[in-house]
């Protein structure tokens, strides 16, 4: 029976080998045919939204970001209004430059133009990180940066998560150079800049906190978060725990009823609801010790996981998604690599092709009616397990991938 399975394996191989061998630069066409229809389609309808739009969806987060950030400043309650409020006291400190100085008007002008430039950064790196060399790949991953429903999503709701990934990147690659104060302290500004939204960023910092091999980033991150925090509380006359007690209550009132394909939301569906904070925390308790363990292997896989489980541990909305680029660049990265079988290439190529799919899907797909919407809650959650999986299982290997540091 093992022969059969080995001779079928090594058939599937082959065959998807030579499909890519002899039909590559047509999937790649066709793909980027897809990226420029979704460009057209998504990309600058959610410019639109996100500039001028003045229907109740357009730029709908950054609206309600404006309005917290001008309420705590000004002394007002934000945790007991009836916004979307559910970031800490430290994060309308550093979105004042955006929201406390600007109008609303401006503050949408400045926001796309940061983010395109943010993009733009974001697909070079890509590039560089999985070093891509041929023209249509690399016209590819451009155009996935400005197509992927994440993206757009984010970029016509106003909200954080392109700054985010960008801004935790910059940190990571600051690190990557030589270790003196003046690298670290730009490094530390960069990564508690992406600490504006702890849910989305707090599973990553366990690779910098094991992986990068040095302490000082860290504790300047720490002192400066809590710095910020001392500010931010200076501004709101309720008592420090009180603020605390009802940013706790009004976060547990979103994580339990809303978002879609997070460990909240099953557990929601099970009933059991109450188990919530303790699953969640363990997630981040046991990646924190898996990362530990290996801390040596290369960063990108460690992110990789990393990403995904920043994913699942807690709220998120489908703009939240674009997390999932981060396993495909690992992805993208281990196909670049010889030292993986060719079943690994196999397993990994499929995983990386499907994904890239599935950012393409129509954006409007959570929001379905049962059954239409189990490909984004069901499917997307089974790939993202799967490509958890095989990254999770290289580092487990300790092939020559899994080691290489660069």
């Amino acid at each position: 029976m093992k022969p059969v399975l080995n001779s079928m394996k090594n058939l599937l191989w082959f065959d998807l080998k030579s499909i890519w061998t002899r039909r590559s630069s047509t999937l790649l066409y066709l793909a980027i045919g897809l990226s420029l229809l979704s460009v057209a389609l998504r990309f600058f309808p959610e410019m639109y939204r996100l500039l001028l739009s003045t229907e109740d969806e357009g730029a709908v987060d950054l609206i309600l970001r404006h309005g917290e950030v001008q309420r705590w400043f000004a002394g007002l309650p934000v945790y007991t209004s009836k916004s979307h409020s559910g970031y800490p006291p430290a994060s309308y400190v550093m979105l004042f430059p955006f929201f406390g100085l600007l109008g609303a008007q401006a503050t949408r002008l400045l926001w796309a133009a940061i983010t395109f430039v943010e993009l733009s950064c974001l697909a070079i790196w890509t590039i560089r990180f999985t070093r891509t060399t041929a023209r249509l790949e690399k016209v590819l991953i451009v155009l996935t940066f400005f197509s992927a429903y994440p993206i757009t999503v984010t970029l016509g709701n106003g909200q954080l998560g392109i700054h985010m990934l960008t801004m935790f990147l910059c940190g990571m690659l600051l690190l990557q150079r030589r270790a003196d104060w003046r690298t670290d302290c730009a490094a530390a500004i960069f990564l508690l800049l992406a600490s504006t939204k702890p849910s989305f960023s707090a599973p990553l910092y366990w690779t910098v906190l094991f992986a990068v091999g040095r302490l000082r980033p860290i504790l300047l991150v720490g002192c400066g978060y809590v710095l910020l925090t001392g500010l931010a509380l200076a501004f709101q006359p309720e008592p420090v725990l009180q603020i605390f007690s009802d940013f706790i209550r009004c976060n547990a009132a979103i994580i339990n009823n809303d978002g879609a394909a997070h460990i909240a939301a099953w557990l929601h569906w099970l009933g059991l609801s109450e188990w919530t904070t303790a699953v969640s925390l363990a997630m981040f308790l046991a990646l924190g010790v898996w990362v530990f363990r290996n801390r040596r292997t290369n960063v990108w896989l460690l992110l990789g996981v990393s990403a995904i489980v920043a994913r699942l541990w807690t709220y998120h909305r489908m703009y939240d998604d674009l997390l999932v680029l981060i396993p495909m660049i690992a992805l993208l990265r281990l196909l670049r690599e010889y030292s993986l079988t060719g079943n690994q290439k196999v397993v990994a190529g499929c995983l990386l092709g499907t994904s890239w799919l599935a950012m393409h899907m129509p954006a409007s797909t959570p929001y379905y009616q049962f059954p239409w919407n189990l490909p984004y809650e069901i499917g997307w959650p089974v790939i993202w397990g799967a490509m958890l999986f095989l990254l999770a299982y290289v580092v487990w290997k300790h092939t020559p991938i899994a080691r290489a540091q660069h």
